[in-house]
């Protein structure tokens, strides 16, 4: 039995994870929409089932591919890549060479993942059903679909990632319009007092505006999410999610917004004595 073939049969069971060729795009995405034909979906079904559960990302650069881009490697592939007009060379155009959709990534391989990972996805729902939103109404553009789908997949990713280092941040590399999305994981090793005087050592505060900073929030149309997860943080899970709207450019104060969130577990007491909570 091939790695495809085994993909193909975990997938009737729930949520199934591979790493392949970038090449192999084509093949295992026509083999899943071969698969599904044959277990009876109609084409309504299949264009539900699809953009709702495949997707993929980068083991390096971790950045994340829809089912769409995924569809259309897929389709370019069928069609013959000399009879496809291509105006400019992109991230299709790099997943078609087998080459990670950054061209600051030397990934010849990707993730390609069905279905949300259940423990993941049940944890950042957990921390959704907890915000207010009807007190903090500006967050709810940014909790679509396909950006929650990026933030399991990712954090999914960096459980996976082998590499050595004490925390991992990743922001996404796919435009999702008006927002920057980052994932940190916090590895099992590291306790609360090592977070706050190793990994933020000049405070939480800081290390969330440096966030807004890359993400150039100060120009406006931007709002800036941040998912922080530690499966084993002082012998429990620990998920959380920051959150800035968009800069109100007709404000004087260079920092308003009209919604914020902060995970009060891992500010010091100066920074809650500045916010007030103390």
């Amino acid at each position: 039995m091939t790695a495809k073939d085994d993909f193909l049969k975990s997938i009737k069971t729930g949520h199934t994870s591979s790493l392949i060729p970038i090449l192999d795009i084509p093949n295992y995405y026509d083999a899943i929409v071969d698969d599904l034909r044959n277990q009876g979906l109609s084409g309504q079904e299949l264009s539900k089932e699809i953009p709702n559960n495949l997707r993929a990302i980068c083991p390096l650069c971790h950045t994340w591919a829809d089912s769409a881009r995924l569809s259309t490697v897929s389709w370019i592939r069928r069609q013959g890549r000399e009879k496809v007009t291509m105006t400019r060379y992109g991230p299709v155009s790099r997943l078609l060479d087998g080459r990670c959709q950054s061209d600051k990534c030397s990934s010849n391989e990707i993730l390609l993942i069905w279905r949300n990972q259940p423990e993941i996805e049940s944890n950042i729902a957990t921390v959704i059903q907890r915000l207010d939103i009807e007190k903090n109404k500006p967050i709810q553009q940014f909790l679509r679909p396909d950006i929650i789908a990026y933030t399991i997949d990712a954090i999914l990713d960096l459980k996976l990632s082998k590499q050595p280092a004490d925390i991992y941040t990743v922001y996404s590399g796919r435009n999702f319009g008006n927002i920057y999305v980052w994932i940190s994981l916090i590895p099992s090793s590291i306790n609360e007092t090592s977070v706050r005087n190793f990994i933020f050592p000049q405070g939480y505060l800081n290390y969330f505006e440096q966030l807004m900073l890359l993400s150039g929030w100060d120009a406006g149309n931007i709002a800036i999410m941040h998912w922080i997860y530690a499966p084993y943080f002082e012998n429990h899970l620990f998920c959380s999610l920051s959150f800035i709207a968009e800069k109100n450019l007709n404000s004087e104060s260079s920092v308003q917004a009209d919604g914020i969130i902060l995970p009060l577990q891992l500010l010091n007491d100066e920074e809650k004595r500045h916010l007030g909570l103390l």
